[in-house]
């Protein structure tokens, strides 16, 4: 309560500013999201979104934007508690943009080549729900941006889910594509050091096996070690258009 409390400052000129000041109307408010939404972290919701407070401090506004946000997502089984905790303005669309966010969800099962009621569907909409606030076509490109960028899933749907956040955010994306790049080369220079090895296998030639087993080490670290990969960007760089 004294986290919300605190947010009343931030908003001192507006109707919010009255309801963030008022310890009653936060406990009220709070206490009606966790009765339909069991378990839900309420403080973190209002904090998120402080604009839920105009909903959530009527009860039947309340129960009406869940239902809403419910049929938003036409997806079995999905979890609203977790949708709400992580995109807390879903309980203020409105209802065009509840159409909307269906239309979103039913183009995002058919751009990963699943159904509705795929685990990686809820998934995504469980940990990325921004995603229902794109547009349809906006949602089809980020699928077909990232699905030449897996390489260890066994399908694009479960590389996207791990990924979810990517689906709104490009910059995500382009950092998925250097660091597949990356991999890419690492995995060409390790062709190299092998064939090294393979080719210079005599004592004549203790230096060059200095050198490969001075660098094997690290090429097989770089695609784990986040520091490693961008201490070589450079170096990979001008290799990346050969692999």
């Amino acid at each position: 309560a004294q986290r919300l409390l605190n947010l009343g400052s931030r908003h001192r000129r507006d109707a919010l500013g009255e309801v963030y000041r008022d310890p009653d109307a936060i406990e009220a408010m709070c206490a009606t999201i966790e009765r339909f939404l069991p378990g839900v972290r309420a403080g973190e919701v209002f904090h998120k979104c402080p604009e839920c407070a105009v909903t959530c401090a009527d009860a039947a506004a309340t129960q009406r934007a869940l239902v809403l946000v419910r049929e938003s997502m036409p997806v079995p089984a999905v979890d609203v508690r977790r949708v709400v905790e992580r995109t807390p303005r879903v309980l203020i669309m409105t209802p065009a943009e509840g159409r909307n966010a269906c239309e979103v969800t039913k183009a995002l099962a058919e751009a990963l080549g699943v159904e509705l009621d795929d685990e990686s569907v809820r998934d995504i909409l469980e940990s990325a729900a921004e995603v229902l606030f794109e547009e349809p076509a906006t949602i089809r490109n980020a699928v077909r941006e990232m699905e030449p960028l897996n390489r260890s899933h066994p399908t694009l749907a479960s590389f996207v889910a791990e990924h979810a956040e990517a689906l709104v955010a490009p910059g995500i994306r382009a950092s998925l594509a250097q660091t597949l790049h990356i991999d890419k080369a690492v995995d060409y220079l390790m062709v190299i050091v092998h064939s090294l090895a393979g080719t210079y296998q005599c004592p004549n030639n203790e230096g060059i096996q200095h050198v490969v087993r001075a660098v094997e080490p690290p090429i097989q670290e770089a695609p784990k070690n986040p520091a490693l990969r961008k201490a070589w960007r450079a170096t990979f760089t001008p290799m990346m258009t050969l692999v």
